[in-house]
């Protein structure tokens, strides 16, 4: 399966062969989210969707999307980027951008404000002594509050990453087991 779409197929014939893929990709992925005694943490939905009208300026685009939809019924869903011909495209190059829209829509922000969090509090303690130097209260607990704002807001980031990385771990594990 790691090639595209035969050629020498009929037109109708490569959109089976294609949702047929797409099929497999989701079982994998359900399997995936599946304890031993059958409980699913996530449903999985697998969608081709022509004519997404994604932007102004994109207009209608055609791509896969996968939604995960917990027990508590929130949808989470990552895209494809534009699939100009379904039949040239290979299964792998499908998760390697379902894995890319995942670091880019929930992944990569985050990690910025993380990774931004010491220079943050370094800023606010040279602030927080400057200010208690001069006896200003009020400027001292609010740099405090602050401070505990940014860093509740970089632990849940910090949550938030491994929850997404969760996904990305189950789209390497679909890519091994379909593509390799």
């Amino acid at each position: 399966m790691k090639g595209g779409i035969n050629m020498n197929l009929t037109k109708q014939q490569q959109e089976n062969l294609f949702t047929s893929r797409l099929k497999d990709i989701q079982g994998e992925l359900e399997d995936y989210f599946t304890d031993y005694e059958g409980n699913k943490e996530f449903m999985v939905v697998c969608r081709y969707i022509t004519n997404f009208y994604a932007s102004e300026e994109e207009g209608g685009i055609n791509c896969v999307g996968f939604i995960f939809i917990d027990e508590d019924n929130r949808c989470i869903d990552f895209r494809t980027k534009h699939i100009e011909d379904f039949t040239t495209i290979y299964m792998e190059d499908i998760i390697k951008q379902l894995i890319s829209n995942v670091y880019d829509k929930e992944i990569n922000w985050r990690n910025s404000v993380i990774r931004n969090w010491k220079a943050f509090s370094s800023m606010k303690v040279k602030s927080l002594s400057t200010w208690m130097a001069r006896g200003n209260t009020k400027k001292v607990n609010k740099i405090n509050e602050e401070l505990v704002n940014r860093y509740k807001l970089v632990e849940s980031y910090k949550n938030d990453v491994n929850y997404y990385k969760m996904f990305v771990s189950s789209l390497y594990f679909v890519k091994d087991n379909l593509v390799s």
